[in-house]
């Protein structure tokens, strides 16, 4: 009997090692997941910056490239002033 016993037993335990997932743990992994996500989404947009700040951006960098090429071109020093946005009043 104990030879039996001891099959069923290893049986058992072969069967509880095979199963997959049940119904509930996946849904309690996909809610995790989606509480993650919304979380992290809003994050990641920020991060992205918009469309002014790309276009300022690449108009910064082209503007410092035309007067590198400036003082090249002419020998002599060259200078980017910022000068704020005027309003139409």
């Amino acid at each position: 009997m104990t030879h039996h016993s001891t099959s069923v037993n290893m049986k058992k335990a072969l069967s509880r090692e095979r199963r997959g997932f049940t119904l509930v743990e996946m849904v309690v992994v996909l809610a995790i997941a989606i509480a993650l996500m919304a979380i992290m989404l809003p994050a990641l947009k920020g991060l992205r910056g918009d469309k002014y700040s790309l276009s300022g951006t690449t108009q910064l960098i082209a503007d410092f490239n035309n007067a590198r090429l400036e003082a090249i071109n002419g020998g002599s020093p060259v200078y980017v002033v910022f000068m704020p946005k005027l309003t139409k009043k």
